[in-house]
């Protein structure tokens, strides 16, 4: 149901938000004695000192800027609704959205910034990533905001690919840097003992599995089992 009043000035019908004040219609000769709708933002949209917005009419002829009043009144209450009703994940990209990255992208904001790309809400989330040095804990609200096809994508960008050759071939490139390093090198100092040339080359983990070391971070963090276990018996 339509809850806008109508309020007739002569013979013109000016309709008025219910929840805004109503706009005016001022001239300023500054501007050329262009016509404005002026209006004041609700208070949850006061930035410091500036607590209204205008719109010009782009004339200075009093009647065509009455007939345009309505028309430009109700892009402001808009624009006021839209802003109240704010998107949680542009927010989230307004936080970090750093000086660098309105430099490098050519907006200061993150919704802008999608709306120029295809692609942009994962464009903007690689951009954030990249700009914390990838703080998955940001990162992982943003995969909050995106759809199944967005996530894959955004993934892709931030996950190492895995190396595609097969193990045989790894192994046979590892030693091939370690004996390039090795050259590189040249002969230790004789203030410096010899490397044990018996030392066993450290073999990469076929199996797939993940070692004990990279397990314990994981066992640590089962608060069932460290709950009530004491400081000296975790050591």
């Amino acid at each position: 149901m339509d809850t806008t009043l109508g309020i007739t000035m002569g013979t013109t019908l000016v309709l008025q938000h219910p929840k805004y004040n109503k706009t005016k219609l001022i001239q300023i000769s500054s501007k050329g004695d262009k016509f404005y709708v002026v209006g004041t933002r609700p208070v949850e949209l006061y930035e410091g000192k500036t607590k209204q917005d205008r719109l010009s009419t782009g004339t200075s002829d009093e009647r065509e800027a009455h007939r345009m009043w309505d028309k430009l009144e109700a892009q402001l209450y808009s624009k006021w609704d839209k802003l109240l009703n704010r998107d949680p994940f542009i927010e989230l990209l307004r936080e970090h959205w750093t000086s660098k990255l309105t430099e490098t992208s050519g907006t200061d904001d993150p919704a802008k910034f999608i709306d120029k790309y295809e692609g942009g809400k994962v464009l903007a989330c690689h951009q954030i990533w990249f700009e914390t040095n990838g703080n998955m804990t940001v990162v992982d609200e943003l995969f909050k905001h995106l759809d199944y096809h967005e996530a894959l994508d955004l993934r892709d960008r931030i996950t190492p690919r895995e190396d595609p050759y097969p193990l045989a071939i790894k192994q046979q490139k590892m030693n091939e840097l370690r004996e390039f390093i090795t050259e590189l090198d040249g002969e230790a100092p004789a203030s410096q003992p010899k490397r044990n040339k018996e030392k066993p080359e450290p073999v990469l983990n076929k199996t797939g599995c993940p070692t004990i070391l990279e397990m314990l971070p994981l066992y640590e963090q089962d608060t069932t089992r460290w709950k009530d276990v004491t400081i000296k018996e975790k050591r």
